[in-house]
């Protein structure tokens, strides 16, 4: 029997959740290619999304709920 460790990344900025889809993308075994394609968005976008490419908007909201004395935690098994 194999057990999955729970993994976690605590989103701090925008860009910390393109690194959170980066790491659970690579735990699942997948490429940026395999992935955009079982996902429906292009190579490109995910790639755009991994690299920490952000909106205002987003980064808007991580701070807000920052400010509030929330965070943010992505949890996968991987």
């Amino acid at each position: 029997m194999t057990v999955k460790s729970q993994r976690k990344a605590i989103v701090r900025a925008g860009s910390d959740l393109g690194l959170a889809v980066a790491e659970m993308r690579r735990s699942h075994n997948l490429t940026q290619a395999e992935a955009a394609l079982a996902f429906g968005v292009t190579r490109s976008y995910l790639g755009h999304i991994e690299g920490g490419r952000t909106t205002s908007l987003l980064e808007k909201h991580i701070d807000l709920i920052r400010r509030m004395g929330g965070t943010i935690t992505v949890t996968w098994d991987g």
